[in-house]
């Protein structure tokens, strides 16, 4: 009985050692990673924003070394693809968006005006405000400059 349970459970190892072949792991792990990219599935933005900072992008530098030298060059050139797109590129936050939005809106009345703009604004004469708009002009055309034309 030891001799059969110890051949069926051999049995058993070579048929998942089958199914987690190298090969067909590399080629499932490229149909999620394209399916990744393709269906535009992003880390939430604490992880985000976490892996942006210099400590995590050495990390992924790290992952994507490791990645193209375990696997098929191809699923590292998708998990620099992926990674690229979902983390290195920030989304964009529709928090953030909406809290600018606010900021903006309670800000109207506070326009900064610093001295020197200040100053310049008062002292130019430089700009005709609205005086004289009743002035009319009309450019003298020299004779020769017709004949030219």
């Amino acid at each position: 009985m030891k001799n059969s349970e110890i051949r069926n459970s051999e049995i058993r190892n070579s048929e998942i050692r089958k199914i987690f072949n190298k090969e067909i792991m590399e080629i499932i792990i490229a149909i999620i990673l394209s399916l990744f990219i393709i269906l535009d599935i992003r880390f939430s933005n604490n992880i985000t924003n976490m892996l942006n900072t210099p400590i995590g992008l050495i990390s992924l530098f790290l992952i994507i070394i490791i990645i193209l030298i375990i696997f098929h060059p191809i699923i590292g050139i998708l998990v620099i693809i992926y990674l690229y797109d979902a983390v290195l590129i920030k989304p964009i936050n529709k928090e953030q968006t909406k809290k600018n939005k606010e900021l903006k809106i309670l800000n109207k009345g506070l326009e900064v005006v610093n001295v020197e703009e200040e100053i310049i604004n008062n002292n130019a004469p430089i700009i005709n405000k609205n005086k004289n708009n009743n002035v009319s002009y009309s450019p003298y055309v020299e004779k020769e400059y017709e004949n030219y034309v």
